[in-house]
Protein backbone atom coordinates (compact mmCIF):
# COMPACT_ATOMS: atom_id res chain seq x y z
CA UNK A 1 0.00 0.00 0.00
CA UNK A 2 0.80 3.65 -0.24
CA UNK A 3 2.94 4.68 2.76
CA UNK A 4 2.80 8.41 2.07
CA UNK A 5 1.36 10.50 4.88
CA UNK A 6 0.68 13.43 2.53
CA UNK A 7 -2.15 11.66 0.70
CA UNK A 8 -4.27 12.27 3.82
CA UNK A 9 -3.53 15.99 3.93
CA UNK A 10 -5.58 18.73 2.30
CA UNK A 11 -3.97 20.35 -0.73
CA UNK A 12 -4.01 23.83 0.87
CA UNK A 13 -2.07 22.78 3.99
CA UNK A 14 0.48 25.51 3.30
CA UNK A 15 -2.17 28.08 4.13
CA UNK A 16 -2.42 26.63 7.63
CA UNK A 17 1.26 27.34 8.26
CA UNK A 18 2.17 30.33 6.10
CA UNK A 19 -0.70 32.79 6.05
CA UNK A 20 -0.90 35.98 8.09
CA UNK A 21 -3.83 34.42 9.93
CA UNK A 22 -1.94 31.22 10.85
CA UNK A 23 -2.35 30.32 14.52
CA UNK A 24 0.51 30.38 16.99
CA UNK A 25 0.25 27.00 18.66
CA UNK A 26 1.52 27.09 22.23
CA UNK A 27 -0.23 24.06 23.70
CA UNK A 28 -2.73 21.99 21.80
CA UNK A 29 -5.15 19.25 22.77
CA UNK A 30 -3.30 16.78 20.55
CA UNK A 31 0.02 17.55 22.26
CA UNK A 32 -1.59 16.79 25.61
CA UNK A 33 -3.00 13.53 24.23
CA UNK A 34 0.43 12.49 22.94
CA UNK A 35 2.05 13.38 26.31
CA UNK A 36 -0.53 11.19 28.05
CA UNK A 37 0.00 8.41 25.50
CA UNK A 38 3.74 8.45 26.16
CA UNK A 39 3.25 8.42 29.93
CA UNK A 40 0.83 5.50 29.81
CA UNK A 41 3.05 3.61 27.35
CA UNK A 42 6.03 4.00 29.66
CA UNK A 43 3.91 2.69 32.55
CA UNK A 44 2.76 -0.30 30.51
CA UNK A 45 -0.87 0.86 30.35
CA UNK A 46 -1.26 -0.11 26.70
CA UNK A 47 -5.04 0.34 26.49
CA UNK A 48 -4.87 3.91 27.81
CA UNK A 49 -1.77 4.66 25.72
CA UNK A 50 -3.59 3.54 22.57
CA UNK A 51 -6.63 5.64 23.43
CA UNK A 52 -4.57 8.83 23.86
CA UNK A 53 -2.31 8.01 20.88
CA UNK A 54 -5.29 7.69 18.55
CA UNK A 55 -6.98 10.78 20.03
CA UNK A 56 -3.78 12.75 19.41
CA UNK A 57 -3.71 11.70 15.77
CA UNK A 58 -7.40 12.46 15.23
CA UNK A 59 -7.14 15.91 16.85
CA UNK A 60 -3.98 16.83 14.93
CA UNK A 61 -5.66 15.87 11.66
CA UNK A 62 -8.73 17.92 12.62
CA UNK A 63 -6.52 20.95 13.29
CA UNK A 64 -5.38 21.07 9.67
CA UNK A 65 -8.62 19.79 8.11
CA UNK A 66 -7.22 16.38 7.12
CA UNK A 67 -9.16 13.12 6.84
CA UNK A 68 -8.16 10.25 9.15
CA UNK A 69 -10.22 7.66 7.25
CA UNK A 70 -8.08 4.54 7.03
CA UNK A 71 -4.99 6.20 8.52
CA UNK A 72 -5.12 4.53 11.95
CA UNK A 73 -5.48 1.09 10.35
CA UNK A 74 -2.25 1.42 8.36
CA UNK A 75 0.27 -1.14 9.69
CA UNK A 76 2.94 1.53 10.25
CA UNK A 77 0.48 3.59 12.34
CA UNK A 78 -1.63 0.88 14.01
CA UNK A 79 -0.85 0.80 17.73
CA UNK A 80 -1.90 -2.84 18.11
CA UNK A 81 0.51 -3.89 15.34
CA UNK A 82 3.52 -2.59 17.30
CA UNK A 83 5.11 -5.67 18.80
CA UNK A 84 7.04 -4.18 21.71
CA UNK A 85 6.93 -1.33 24.21
CA UNK A 86 9.80 0.31 22.32
CA UNK A 87 7.90 0.04 19.02
CA UNK A 88 4.81 1.59 20.63
CA UNK A 89 6.88 4.48 22.01
CA UNK A 90 8.34 4.95 18.53
CA UNK A 91 4.82 5.16 17.07
CA UNK A 92 3.69 7.70 19.66
CA UNK A 93 6.73 9.95 19.27
CA UNK A 94 6.72 9.72 15.47
CA UNK A 95 3.06 10.72 15.21
CA UNK A 96 3.63 13.50 17.76
CA UNK A 97 6.56 14.70 15.64
CA UNK A 98 4.32 14.83 12.56
CA UNK A 99 1.52 16.57 14.45
CA UNK A 100 3.83 19.20 15.93
CA UNK A 101 5.54 20.09 12.69
CA UNK A 102 7.52 23.35 13.01
CA UNK A 103 7.15 23.46 16.80
CA UNK A 104 10.29 23.44 18.96
CA UNK A 105 8.92 20.72 21.23
CA UNK A 106 9.40 18.20 18.41
CA UNK A 107 13.14 18.82 18.47
CA UNK A 108 13.25 18.46 22.26
CA UNK A 109 11.24 15.22 22.13
CA UNK A 110 13.57 13.79 19.48
CA UNK A 111 16.64 14.60 21.56
CA UNK A 112 14.96 13.23 24.68
CA UNK A 113 13.68 9.93 23.24
CA UNK A 114 15.57 9.30 20.00
CA UNK A 115 12.24 9.01 18.17
CA UNK A 116 11.44 9.33 15.41
CA UNK A 117 14.67 7.90 14.04
CA UNK A 118 16.08 10.74 11.97
CA UNK A 119 18.93 10.65 9.49
CA UNK A 120 20.78 13.42 7.76
CA UNK A 121 21.01 13.72 3.99
CA UNK A 122 24.70 14.64 4.36
CA UNK A 123 26.79 11.48 4.74
CA UNK A 124 29.19 11.67 7.67
CA UNK A 125 27.32 14.59 9.25
CA UNK A 126 25.23 14.55 12.41
CA UNK A 127 21.98 16.35 13.12
CA UNK A 128 22.66 19.32 15.44
CA UNK A 129 21.55 18.71 19.01
CA UNK A 130 22.05 22.10 20.60
CA UNK A 131 22.55 25.79 19.94
CA UNK A 132 26.06 27.19 20.19
CA UNK A 133 26.96 29.47 23.07
CA UNK A 134 26.33 33.07 22.01
CA UNK A 135 29.23 35.37 21.27
CA UNK A 136 28.32 37.51 24.30
CA UNK A 137 29.01 34.52 26.58
CA UNK A 138 32.27 33.78 24.80
CA UNK A 139 33.31 37.44 25.08
CA UNK A 140 32.17 38.31 28.61
CA UNK A 141 31.82 35.03 30.48
CA UNK A 142 34.46 32.83 28.83
CA UNK A 143 35.62 31.25 32.08
CA UNK A 144 32.17 29.69 32.56
CA UNK A 145 31.67 28.43 29.00
CA UNK A 146 32.53 24.73 28.70
CA UNK A 147 35.19 23.82 26.19
CA UNK A 148 34.84 21.14 23.55
CA UNK A 149 31.14 21.87 22.92
CA UNK A 150 29.86 21.68 19.34
CA UNK A 151 26.48 21.76 17.64
CA UNK A 152 26.34 17.97 17.84
CA UNK A 153 27.35 17.65 21.51
CA UNK A 154 24.63 16.17 23.67
CA UNK A 155 23.05 18.22 26.41
CA UNK A 156 23.62 17.19 30.03
CA UNK A 157 20.23 15.43 30.14
CA UNK A 158 20.68 13.81 26.72
CA UNK A 159 23.52 11.41 27.55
Amino acid sequence: GDKRVDKYLPTDLGNFYDSKASPVLLLTVYEIYFIQAEAHARLGHDTKAKKFYEAGIVESFKMVGADTTGYLAKPEVNFNAAGSADARLNLIMTQKYYAMYLQAESFTDWRRTGYPVLTTKNPGKEIPRRFPYPQSELSYNKENVPTGISLTSKMWWDQ
